[in-house]
């Protein structure tokens, strides 16, 4: 009831004539309930006021020339940098590798290229050096593509049962390795493109592998983290001599990033634990555990202070490598579950793609997002 109506009709209301009129003690219950009933229908009117003017609002929300529609996109995965900083690399749910021009100044798309047309790829690994790619795909191929040449992708490994797990370059960029869920690790020459060296598999998977020098490998197995060097072929020999020097206990290793001077090693596990050893002792140095495991993007900066692991969502850690600590936090409450992180060249931004088909790029010194790159993925 309107206040206006409540007074008009409060107006219209007579004193019975067959009563005495009731004294000022009598009539001061009566005052008290028509006191209650006047703020009562005051409250009820102005809640009703509220209502009608949020279904206004929401009505308007609807009108297709207000609505804002947000497209949904595919997660992407593999997120790497070219090795001098110009473009983007990443593969998306449905295994299509693009190469996309970066652009940082605003949100918007670079050129882009489809670099492997109607294939579906498994996985990929960037060269240190040169411009090239590794690539591996669903028909159990290993290929090599140079990215400044528009020519056909090398095929190191041909069409196979074989399915390839891993691969990783070495410092140099002279050989590759790609480890396989037989557990062999087969190593190609990247010059001659010549298979030099074979570990057998013992029926666990090479879940990950990583040169941590030219000439030696780190490879995780179910069971361990196994080291394996390699020696140069002697006189007319093409196979390179190769022994294990080591073994040490490490739940299994989902990814792995080794320091420049081959002094400690990253292992990032499958059950969300990052650990760092001394490779020159083999002993632990520090273990910290995460929220969720990580994603293949696992990464050492440029100045190998800090480290990035990205795996949760709403937020990425970059981390000090000495103690394995968060020491700056990124976050945005739109992001997914993150599948990859990758510093810039000057270790100034820091790239991160999810699960919801975007790549955000951070400000490290600021310690916020600055823009996004729109992908390709549909």
């Amino acid at each position: 009831m309107k206040t206006g109506e409540f007074y008009a009709f409060t107006a219209q209301i007579k004193e019975p004539q067959a009563f005495e009129k009731p004294s000022k003690s009598a009539r001061l219950p009566l005052i008290s309930l028509l006191i209650v009933l006047f703020a009562g229908c005051g409250f009820f009117w102005k809640e009703i006021s509220a209502a009608q003017s949020e279904l206004s609002s929401v009505e308007k929300f609807f009108l297709p020339e207000s609505a804002e529609v947000v497209e949904q996109r595919n997660p992407i995965y593999d997120l790497v940098i070219s090795p001098f900083g110009e473009t983007l690399l990443y593969r998306d749910h449905h295994g299509k590798v693009y190469q996309q021009e970066l652009v940082t100044s605003q949100d918007r798309r670079g050129s882009v290229i489809d670099l492997f047309p109607g294939m579906s790829c498994e996985g990929m690994k960037m060269s240190p050096v040169g411009n090239t790619l590794a690539v591996t795909f669903s028909t159990g191929e290993v290929c090599l593509k140079k990215l400044d040449t528009s020519g056909d992708p090398i095929i190191l490994l041909g069409e196979s049962d074989r399915i390839t797990e891993s691969l990783a370059f070495s410092p140099d960029g002279n050989l590759l390795a790609a480890g396989m869920t037989n557990g062999s690790v087969i190593v190609w020459d990247t010059q001659s493109l010549e298979t030099v060296g074979v570990i057998r598999g013992k029926n666990t998977t090479a879940f990950c592998v990583l040169f941590d020098t030219p000439t030696s490998l780190l490879i995780s197995f179910d069971n361990g983290l196994e080291h394996w060097r390699f020696r140069e072929p002697n006189g007319s020999r093409k196979r390179w001599r190769r022994s294990k020097s080591w073994r040490i206990d490490q739940s299994v290793a989902r990814e792995m990033e080794v320091t420049s001077d081959g002094h400690y090693l990253l292992a990032a596990s499958f059950d969300g634990k990052v650990t760092c050893w001394d490779l020159s002792t083999q002993e632990r140095f520090w273990e910290q555990k995460l929220s969720l495991p990580c994603a293949r993007s696992l990464q050492i900066s440029r100045d190998e202070k800090t480290f990035v692991c990205h795996g949760d969502t709403d937020t990425i850690t970059v981390r000090d490598l000495n103690t394995g600590e968060p020491i700056i936090w990124l976050t945005d409450p739109d992001m997914g579950t993150g599948t990859g992180a990758r510093f810039s060249m000057d270790g100034n931004l820091l790239y991160s793609s999810s699960s919801d088909g975007l790549i955000r790029f951070w400000t490290i010194p600021g310690e916020s997002l600055i823009g996004t790159v729109v992908t390709s993925s549909p």
